[in-house]
């Protein structure tokens, strides 16, 4: 299951979060938690990196370190955007649950 949205957490004190059904994480499947400068990378046309390209960048590394997945992902933004200066932050956490 991919799930593409969600409020910024830690930005605001009284931030009040609805409750939703939790997700079971299966064991292999990978949490990736990326700030907005990912999607945000720009091109030198204008044209931002985007959620669904950086979605599409992740299928296909299921079997990939976490290490390695974040790096594909980094570099497709990176070569996304070229020679055009970054205007944010590209920071990710990566977590895999272990295989029993």
């Amino acid at each position: 299951m991919v799930r593409t949205s969600g409020p910024v957490l830690g930005l605001f004190s009284d931030l009040e979060i609805e409750e939703s059904e939790p997700i079971q994480i299966q064991p292999g499947e990978l949490i990736f938690l990326p700030t907005d400068g990912i999607e945000e990378a720009r091109a030198a046309n204008g044209k931002l990196f985007g959620k669904e390209r950086m979605v599409s960048e992740l299928s296909g590394h299921e079997t990939k370190s976490v290490s390695a997945t974040l790096d594909h992902v980094f570099a497709a933004a990176q070569e996304f955007s070229g020679d055009n200066p970054q205007m944010d932050d590209m920071t990710a956490v990566g977590l895999r649950r272990a295989a029993p």
